[in-house]
């Protein structure tokens, strides 16, 4: 069997690596954070030949690690990069690297339990390595309604598995988004602030606009869609358990600003809450297929 060739991308980080692997290039790069100058005493302060010295500054260079910067050589932003996570973080690392592996395995790498674990370390010690365990957080803000709207679209259109939607506005974009996943292997749930008369005021407009009466009625009477209503602090999304768009509360009527973000504390609160509201919601879906049954009848 073949094996899979390498993405351009990390094919990109392998000469970087091997750079980074002999002592003369990493001992310049750490140099350079302190401000490397340029000239025939740099060779002298790092304890090379001219030779060595210049042929790793060359490959630095050529690499992207390092730039000229008046009289002396800094890092550039991938330079900072690497010494950071692949020195620095890591040399905080391995002397704790059996307790940390075995914290690990227990999902037990907080803040708090290191801190508990090793008093010999400081506080910033301690949450700098809890920093490098813990998953990265993700986070865009957003701050244009129609931004709101499209990343609303992209994140419901992009669900595989479940859907938790509370929401203060109708939207014909998002309305649209929800007809081309309804018929994928999973539950939709939806809670919406407004009375049933509202809404089915706005489903019909849907219905005239988009001219999808054939796909938005399959929605709407599709047993994996359940939809209820009632009073909901802020919007928000919930997509896939694993990613959480929220609106945050503002001072008037009027959209400002909402946050798209991967943390799973934040996203299993939200979903929490959003439970809690479903249990305190009237279930509309019935009355909403009857009415609509009605009106076409």
């Amino acid at each position: 069997m073949n094996a899979k060739p390498l993405s351009k991308e990390t094919s990109k980080l392998l000469p970087i690596l091997k750079a980074l692997s002999d002592e003369d290039s990493l001992r310049i790069l750490i140099e350079a954070g302190k401000g490397l100058p340029s000239g025939l005493k740099a060779p002298k302060l790092l304890g090379m030949t001219k030779r060595r010295y210049y042929m790793r500054l060359k490959e630095l260079l050529d690499l992207g690690l390092i730039k000229k910067k008046g009289d002396s050589y800094r890092p550039t932003v991938v330079g900072r990069v690497a010494t950071l996570i692949l020195y620095e973080e890591l040399l905080k690392i391995l002397p704790y690297s059996q307790i940390l592996e075995n914290l690990s395995d227990l999902g037990l790498n907080s803040f708090e339990n290191i801190a508990k674990l090793m008093p010999e370390l400081s506080r910033e010690e301690a949450f700098s390595i809890s920093h490098i365990l813990e998953p990265r957080i993700t986070m865009d803000i957003i701050t244009r309604y129609d931004d709101l709207v499209a990343n609303v679209c992209k994140e419901i259109e992009s669900a595989s598995s479940s859907l938790l939607f509370a929401s203060k506005y109708l939207d014909l974009s998002v309305s649209k988004s929800l007809v081309n996943i309804y018929e994928k292997n999973f539950t939709i749930n939806i809670i919406l602030e407004f009375d049933l008369g509202e809404i089915l005021g706005f489903i019909k407009n849907f219905l005239s606009h988009f001219r999808l009466s054939a796909s938005a009625l399959k929605l709407i009477f599709s047993e994996k869609v359940s939809m209820r209503r009632g009073p909901i602090p802020i919007s928000f999304l919930i997509v896939d358990g694993k990613r959480c768009l929220l609106e945050l509360p503002s001072i008037s009527k009027d959209f400002e600003v909402a946050i798209l973000v991967d943390d799973k504390r934040l996203i299993d609160k939200m979903t929490d809450i959003f439970w809690k509201i479903w249990g305190r919601s009237t279930p509309i879906t019935l009355s909403l297929r009857e009415a609509i049954q009605s009106s076409i009848s």
